[in-house]
C-alpha cells in the first residue's frame, strides 16, 4: 500500500470516527451513562493515535525523499517567503 492510499484511508477513518463521537457527545448530553463516555474516551484515544500515524508517515516520506524533491521544496518554500515579503513588507 502507497503511502498516500495509506493516509487517505486513515482520513477516511478519523473522519468516521469523528461523526461517530459526535453522536455519542449528543447522547452523552442528555444522559449521564459511563458506557458512553468510556466509548468517548476510547474514540478520542483512536482519533489521537491515527493523527500521530499521519505524522509519522508524513515525516517518514520527507525525510526519505531524494535530495532533488528536498531542494524544490526548499526552493518553493524561499519563493514564498520572498512573495509574502514583498507584498506584506514589515513595519518598524
Amino acid at each position: 500500500m502507497t503511502p498516500d492510499v495509506k493516509a487517505r484511508l486513515v482520513r477516511a477513518r478519523v473522519e468516521m470516527l469523528t461523526g461517530e463521537r459526535a453522536a455519542l457527545w449528543r447522547r452523552a448530553s442528555q444522559t449521564r451513562d459511563p458506557e458512553l463516555r468510556r466509548q468517548l474516551r476510547r474514540i478520542d484515544e483512536e482519533i489521537a493515535d491515527l493523527w500521530q500515524l499521519l505524522r509519522e508517515q508524513r515525516a517518514t516520506v520527507e525525510a526519505n525523499a531524494s535530495r532533488a524533491t528536498i531542494m524544490r521544496r526548499a526552493r518553493a518554500h524561499a519563493r514564498l517567503e520572498r512573495e509574502l515579503a514583498e507584498r506584506f513588507p514589515a513595519t518598524g
